[in-house]
């Protein structure tokens, strides 16, 4: 099957210039943050605007909103493969701090909804996702 997942490691594969592992970048090391990926845009705008979305924002909202600013990125979009809470951990805080755009597939939405529940199981404190603004299905872009 072809996944989110699967669409974007092609897309980095092809243009790495514009593709950051937020994961490698900030050094993350525990079972709270999956790889985090920041894809930028509109590198020659007209009107010197760039813009970005980031994909799986595990957690470190701080650091990713930091590093967003160190590039000169306005976050658009914060796009979620899947519902789990390792993938959406920084969702609330980048939402709040952005403006950005949450999206996710609709049979994820529950997941966004009770990340403190499937983190528990772990033994870790999650809290949980802003509701989406906007839900993704198959073939969506």
């Amino acid at each position: 099957t072809h996944t989110a997942r699967n669409s974007f490691d092609d897309i980095a594969r092809q243009k790495t210039d514009n593709i950051y592992n937020l994961s490698k970048t900030l050094g993350h090391s525990s079972i709270r943050v999956t790889e985090a990926y920041l894809a930028s845009f509109d590198e020659e705008a007209a009107d010197d605007t760039k813009e970005a979305i980031v994909i799986d924002p595990g957690d470190d909202g701080e650091k990713i909103s930091a590093r967003l600013s160190e590039l000169g990125l306005e976050l658009k979009a914060i796009v979620n493969t899947h519902g789990h809470f390792d993938h959406i951990g920084a969702n609330q805080y980048l939402k709040e701090n952005s403006g950005a755009r949450l999206m996710v597939h609709g049979d994820d939405v529950e997941y966004l909804q009770n990340a403190d529940i499937a983190a528990s199981a772990f033994g870790i404190e999650a809290e949980p996702s802003p509701d989406p603004d906007t839900c993704l299905k198959e073939g969506s872009a």
